[in-house]
């Protein structure tokens, strides 16, 4: 099966105007809040000092959770499509090999993911699902509809 890897994050660096907004923000901070509350603007703590290397090491810290989690999500989805995949009937999986052969898409573990549901009918059962579930709903919303407009018509 071919795939796309996913692309690693860059470093987080500083630019010189990231890096000026940045050492500003505190000030700004403070000035929208003298702005928003002038009788207690005596009252309110200083702005703290900008550390740039402990902003941009939280900065980091960020992105690589963020990272860790996207490729997580990622590859959580590659193992349960192939599963899914490795379940389907020898006719569905060919019909699989044959779509994403031709997959002028994304290749991802969500699209393929997609072409493995779409072959094996479980797109089709998941989208009835919700559509049974969608009718229960307005059947429910209806009927306390009617139960609404037959108390007001009571208490008319």
């Amino acid at each position: 099966m071919k795939f796309k890897r996913m692309e690693r994050f860059e470093r987080a660096a500083w630019t010189q105007r990231g890096l000026a907004m940045a050492t500003s923000k505190p000030a700004r901070l403070a000035k929208k809040l003298q702005e928003k509350y002038p009788l207690i603007s005596d009252q309110l703590p200083a702005p703290k000092p900008f550390d740039a290397d402990a902003e941009l090491s939280r900065r980091q810290s960020l992105l690589d959770s963020t990272e860790a989690r996207q490729r997580a999500h990622e590859a959580r989805c590659w193992r349960k499509a192939r599963g899914n995949f490795f379940r389907a009937t020898p006719d569905q999986q060919e019909a699989i090999r044959s779509t994403w052969k031709g997959w002028r898409g994304p290749l991802t573990a969500f699209y393929f993911g997609y072409v493995v549901d779409v072959a094996t009918g479980e797109y089709e059962a998941r989208c009835q699902r919700a559509r049974d579930k969608e009718r229960a709903r307005s059947m429910e919303i209806r009927a306390r509809e009617r139960q609404a407009q037959t108390l007001q018509l009571q208490f008319a």
